[in-house]
């Protein structure tokens, strides 16, 4: 009877034994939690913002006239015809010059347009060292510029070198033709819409008599 006793104790501490290590197993074979995903990040926006500055100016091209910058995106809802050129001198008088050729750009649309014609009629009358003041409305940039004149009758012509502007003024000043008497003045505008969606060079005559 005690072997029998001692036998059963044995079996019994054996299958307490055997319960704690097989939950122990189950307990230590649990699958682990798949660790979070990190959010993506949204991409950025590199759309241009209209209505943004208008665009630096850019050095002249390899022939030397000036390299119009490119025009901003989207282009204007209308069409955009070329602005007026107003000029004036020191003692008041002013004039909106007769428009010449020109030419518009935007991101989407070109436009051109030219006039061939006899001299301009509109003129001032000016004094020996006046200087000129030309100007395009506000919502406008004159990025670059230059000039020429001629004698209204006879041969000779003076050309003004190209200038380009550092500070995108909406006017520049420019002398009087040298010669006295009457002269054919033209004036040749690189010119870019204050929110950069319209670029072009627009061109404008007049008169000046010079005392």
């Amino acid at each position: 009877m005690r072997t029998i006793a001692v036998i059963l104790i044995w079996l019994v501490g054996s299958s307490v034994a055997l319960a704690a290590c097989g939950g122990s197993t189950a307990s230590s074979s649990a699958p682990s939690q798949p660790a979070a995903t990190a959010a993506a990040s949204p991409t950025a926006d590199l759309t241009p913002v209209p209505g943004g500055p208008a665009p630096a100016p850019t050095p002249p091209a390899g022939n030397g006239e000036f390299a119009l910058p490119a025009p901003v995106c989207p282009g204007p809802a209308k069409e955009v015809l070329p602005p007026p050129v107003q000029v004036a001198l020191p003692d008041g008088q002013s004039i909106v010059a007769t428009p010449g050729s020109a030419t518009l750009t935007t991101c989407t649309t070109g436009s051109a347009s030219d006039t061939v014609g006899q001299d301009p009629a509109v003129g001032l009358t000016a004094r020996a060292g006046d200087r000129l003041t030309v100007s395009v409305p506000p919502g406008w940039v004159i990025l670059a510029y230059e000039g020429s004149d001629r004698p209204a009758v006879g041969e000779g012509a003076n050309v003004t070198p190209e200038i380009v502007t550092t500070t995108g003024p909406s006017q520049v000043e420019m002398p009087i033709p040298a010669r006295s008497g009457r002269s054919v003045v033209g004036v040749t505008l690189s010119i870019v819409s204050a929110d950069g969606r319209v670029v072009g060079r627009i061109e404008a005559l007049f008169q000046v008599e010079v005392d």
